[in-house]
């Protein structure tokens, strides 16, 4: 969990993106710590044979606050349950099952935003992508929120389950700033990746240059990355993918 005085900071740092007559709410730092505190307690209380093995990187909570630790719902619970074949999972028993196959969902922005929200005709989210300072920042904040997480296995792996311009971003960031390396022997190179594949070319000749024909559809060229087009959340064939 970061502290308010780096909640703050991150957050003068995004609004130093935005037009000076912007007037953007700060969501609040106290229900980001509620969210956070009931987060790291389903963390401590795994059991011995319990430890996290698949770091799923988010967004961010919603501008609604949906939240998985607290009502179980939607694709970033249920794909990577589906991925594990754990499908018709009542929702009361989605947390356990979650944890119990070892996920872990980190978001990399702490604030609750619309992140579609459009300035100048460009989306908060892409504003941010762009910012090296404030990617920067993000990268330093989750390596130590990682660094503390309990049960935490030595053998972990991780991808991207936040939108596609938000996980490009951030996986840029780390090839340019950091050599590619998330954390020492944690690289966003996969051996599934499909870097040398043609570019997607919709029926009105749109060029995806991300994303590549493949038997489980139009996927992203980064085996990392678990969004397909268009897409809203991850998909279990892309966590597959990834992990299995």
């Amino acid at each position: 969990m970061i502290t308010e005085k780096q909640y703050l900071d991150l957050w003068n740092d995004l609004m130093k993106n935005l037009p000076n007559e912007t007037k953007l709410l700060m969501p609040s730092y106290e229900e980001y710590k509620v969210r956070e505190t009931e987060k790291i307690n389903i963390f401590k209380s795994f059991n011995t044979n319990c430890q996290i093995r698949y770091i799923l990187l988010g967004e961010a909570v919603p501008k609604s606050g949906n939240f998985i630790y607290k009502d179980s719902k939607g694709s970033y619970i249920t794909q990577p349950l589906k991925a594990m074949d754990t499908i018709n999972c009542k929702a009361k028993n989605r947390l356990s099952k979650f944890t119990e196959h070892g996920f872990a969902l980190l978001d990399l922005y702490p604030f609750a935003l619309d992140y579609n929200k459009k300035f100048n005709k460009v989306t908060l989210r892409k504003i941010l992508t762009l910012d090296e300072h404030f990617q920067e920042r993000v990268f330093k904040l989750l390596v130590n929120e990682i660094n503390s997480l309990t049960h935490l296995s030595e053998n972990w792996d991780f991808c991207l389950v936040a939108p596609i311009i938000t996980s490009l971003g951030f996986v840029s960031h780390l090839e340019k700033r950091k050599g590619g390396f998330l954390m020492s022997n944690k690289h966003v190179g996969h051996k599934n990746d499909l870097l040398k594949s043609p570019d997607f070319i919709d029926k009105g000749l749109k060029n995806y240059s991300d994303y590549t024909e493949h038997e489980i559809g139009h996927v992203p060229k980064k085996a990392r990355l678990t969004v397909l087009i268009g897409g809203t959340g991850p998909n279990y064939k892309l966590i597959q993918r990834v992990f299995l």
